[in-house]
């Protein structure tokens, strides 16, 4: 709520720096999976930058809470239905998605699973959706030349979709 709030006000002129026919998102870990359902819910964004992004499926983000804080966090969430959680989760809703996304991951990130980003990508892909994907030998953060190489393609994309 806070991200599509924000929005609202950069498109209300709240902030006559920002031009509110050129926004695009970053997101980074958690934020990559709130950058997912933004994209969904505001077809327009000229797009989104997911770095090392938590998971579109929202069971297997609650599973991953519950792992990084040894049980103690999330637990509460499993008892909602799985049609609750399936119906929260943002890869239900892929057929809508219309934002270009550029998707990053390192192949040793040991917080949040590679596969997820790769996932997100098959689906995408199988659905002709506007997406690009890169993988990267580092972890959940890039250091040195992985985060040049990161950074410039985050910058050619931003310039495409901008």
């Amino acid at each position: 709520m806070d991200v599509l709030n924000l929005l609202a006000e950069v498109r209300r002129g709240a902030f006559p720096q920002a031009d509110p026919a050129r926004i695009a998102l970053f997101g980074h870990s958690m934020g990559g999976g709130v950058a997912q359902i933004v994209s969904l819910v505001d077809p327009g964004l000229k797009g989104a930058v997911l770095y090392g992004s938590m998971s579109g499926d929202e069971r297997r983000n609650l599973e991953r809470i519950r792992y990084w804080s040894g049980g103690s966090r999330g637990q509460e969430l499993f008892a909602l239905s799985p049609e609750v959680l399936r119906q929260a989760s943002a890869w239900t809703y892929l057929e809508e998605l219309s934002v270009p996304l550029s998707v990053h991951h390192g192949l040793q990130d040991a917080q949040v699973p590679p596969e997820w980003s790769w996932e997100l990508c098959r689906r995408l892909k199988a659905l002709k959706k506007p997406v690009e994907c890169f993988s990267y030998p580092g972890g959940h953060l890039f250091r040195g030349e992985v985060d040049r190489v990161f950074r410039e393609r985050v910058l050619a994309f931003l310039g495409r979709v901008l």
